[in-house]
């Protein structure tokens, strides 16, 4: 799962068959970069230290999409408790998409607080 959660307006996410990868993960920040150009004025992703968010095809964009207005902040590490997404996390796994079955590879939803 991959998901962007800005707090008391939404909760988007992308559930995915198998593993993230850096791949999918590009393409959220990609599109979220596009956006924070067109939109403006600047956007910035907190998000933990996963291997995805700091490998080395991701770390060659993080210019790119700073000049586009996305700025990426880090969590200190082993700090999951004072990240708010992990609660959304847990709710929804435990009862918005329990024992679902998806269509598709990657379904997004928007979820409105």
């Amino acid at each position: 799962m991959l998901g962007l959660l800005q707090p008391l307006i939404s909760f988007v996410y992308g559930l995915v068959i198998g593993s993230i990868g850096s791949k999918s993960y590009i393409q959220m920040m990609e599109l979220e970069a596009t956006e924070a150009a067109t939109v403006g004025p600047i956007r910035v992703i907190v998000q933990d230290n996963g291997s995805i968010h700091r490998c080395s095809k991701v770390q060659q964009l993080w210019s790119k999409w700073e000049h586009m207005g996305l700025y990426i902040f880090f969590l200190p590490k082993y700090c999951s408790e004072i990240n708010p997404i992990e609660l959304e996390w847990q709710q929804l796994k435990n009862y918005e998409i329990c024992g679902q079955m998806f269509d598709d590879e990657l379904n997004k939803c928007i979820c409105r607080h």
